[in-house]
């Protein structure tokens, strides 16, 4: 009998099936379906029936069962092997893990050990400067796709702004010709270029430009003075102090008797040592060093003085800077034009000056009162009132002195102004940081050097005939050697009006309002009063010159 388990066979167009498995019936219609054990096959018989009698020879292809066996194996040997792969990567992931786990202890380990051997070590030299830090900052915020392209754009325009070598100057070439006077915007460029834009109508010669002997202060008295310039001196405390009726009652000493007023009252003799007949000695020299100009001389120079003197006394300054700070500032008020020409850097420049050849067109009148200074005070000990300072002490002092004498050039007006009220807008100054100690005396000392705007009317006019009278001079010598006059210093073209309210708009009152943010929040300073009502005063001029201009 068959053995295994049933098959079915199927015909088209027949259709039965097996009572028993080993018959097979056919149906009217359909299939014929058969049921049989493995290896039986259905056989029609005579009677027209399908029976499970034909036996089927079932033959084994051993090559064919040969190659699903090697395929088996291959299988199995590369699954043996991948195993073998993946427990030793397994392994290997461990031992990484636990080797990184040790050199991450290890490296605690050894910052902790030098923690402990040099606990205030410096962190590596960082050469990238702020900006350059802050260009990086905005061009990642551009390169993450956040912004929109008008913002993009305004941070490329912040990125030229950074980069551009003139950070803290205006950009007088953009004004707008309505908002500025051609010959303002003229007059501020030439100052802060320290050149005149015009070109010359000949050749210029090299030479001296002033043959004024110096004048010698001669031998005053000590502090034992006359009753009048006693009394006189009694209000050296007000703002509205005028140095020009001291100049005129002293015969032309206000700067020894004002410095030696103000050493006095600042008892620099107590507190710093200083002798006050070398004091004496040194003022009689710097002022014997002024030369007799109508503007820049020893009476323009007791008027800084005199700025920085109300600026300690009686606006709080002292509290800020310290007392050899505060004699250094006295000094540099003193000597900040000795020796000066009667005449600006850009005609020592373009005159091709001696001075402006060794300073190189820098800075040259301010590195020229340094020069004379220093030179006044280590020719004679008896002349130094710093001979006391010694070693870092000096160096200091000396700082200061060079520090705020070279910012009285006006080609760097715009710069420091500008530096001083970004320090002010962007978190104040720490008086603890000797350099915005710096920056608060170079910009008193900047005041001071045209605060003359700032005074009370009447005072304001006799600084205004000495300034114009030594323009007027300058303008002379220009016509005379051939190069182009300096605006507002032709005489036979005066501009009297114009001259002083824009000086007054561009550069005294935005100088001043900056500094009282800092040392008169309050804005009581008078100076911001009399500077409005001096501007107005020079509109008026200006407005009735033109009436009769018109007439």
């Amino acid at each position: 009998m068959a053995v295994g388990p049933l098959q079915t066979y199927r015909w088209p167009n027949a259709f039965a099936f097996a009572a028993k498995p080993t018959a097979c019936q056919r149906p009217i219609s359909g299939e014929i379906q058969c049921q049989c054990w493995q290896g039986y096959a259905p056989v029609l018989t005579a009677d027209d029936t399908y029976v499970c009698d034909l036996k089927i020879d079932l033959k084994i292809n051993w090559a064919l069962e040969g190659v699903v066996l090697a395929g088996i194996l291959v299988v199995v040997l590369s699954l043996g092997r991948l195993q073998v792969f993946v427990n030793k990567y397994a392994l290997a992931r461990v031992e990484r893990g636990l080797l990184v786990q040790r050199l991450k202890q290890q490296n605690a380990d050894l910052t902790l050990q030098l923690n402990k051997i040099q606990p205030r070590a410096e962190p590596l030299l960082d050469l990238d400067s702020p900006i350059t830090k802050v260009i990086a900052c905005i061009r990642q915020i551009q390169a993450s796709n956040r912004l929109d392209s008008d913002a993009s754009e305004e941070l490329d325009f912040v990125v030229e702004v950074l980069s551009s070598n003139q950070l803290f100057l205006p950009n007088l070439l953009r004004v707008n010709k309505d908002a500025m006077d051609g010959e303002v915007n003229q007059w501020l460029t030439n100052m802060i270029m320290n050149q005149n834009t015009q070109a010359p109508s000949q050749g210029s010669r090299p030479g001296s430009v002033m043959h004024t002997h110096y004048s010698n202060a001669g031998s005053a008295p000590h502090l034992s003075l006359s009753e009048r310039i006693a009394t006189f001196l009694g209000d050296m405390n007000a703002w509205s102090f005028d140095l020009v009726a001291l100049q005129e009652l002293t015969q032309g000493q206000p700067l020894y008797y004002l410095g030696m007023a103000i050493f006095e009252y600042h008892n620099f003799e107590q507190t710093l040592g200083i002798d006050p007949d070398v004091m004496r000695n040194f003022l009689r020299r710097v002022e014997g060093s002024y030369r007799k100009v109508p503007y820049h001389n020893s009476a323009h120079a007791a008027d800084v003085m005199h700025a920085l003197h109300y600026f300690v006394s009686q606006m709080g300054l002292a509290q800020v800077i310290t007392t050899e700070e505060c004699l250094a500032a006295f000094i540099a008020a003193a000597v900040h034009d000795v020796d000066h020409l009667g005449v600006n850097n850009a005609f020592l420049i373009n005159s091709d000056h001696q001075l402006a050849i060794r300073y190189n067109d820098t800075s040259v009148l301010e590195n020229h009162h340094c020069a004379k200074a220093f030179a006044i005070m280590f020719g004679d000990p008896r002349d130094n009132p710093l001979s006391g300072f010694v070693g870092e002490r000096f160096t200091a002092i000396r700082a200061v002195i060079v520090g705020m004498v070279l910012a009285t050039d006006m080609a760097g007006h715009f710069e420091r102004m500008t530096k001083f009220k970004s320090k002010m807008a962007g978190g104040g100054m720490v008086v603890t940081d000797v350099k915005d100690r710096q920056l608060i005396l170079n910009t008193a000392i900047k005041c001071g050097d045209i605060s003359n705007a700032a005074k009370p009317r009447e005072i304001s006019l006799k600084w205004t005939h000495l300034i114009m009278e030594e323009f007027y001079n300058q303008g002379d010598q220009e016509r005379a050697r051939g190069l182009p006059v300096s605006t507002f210093m032709d005489r036979q073209a005066p501009q009297v009006p114009k001259c002083q309210s824009s000086f007054i708009d561009y550069i005294v009152m935005p100088l001043f309002e900056a500094w009282g943010m800092y040392i008169d929040p309050q804005g009581q300073f008078e100076a911001i009063q009399n500077l409005n009502a001096n501007r107005e005063y020079w509109r008026q001029q200006s407005t009735e010159l033109g009436k009769v201009v018109v007439k």
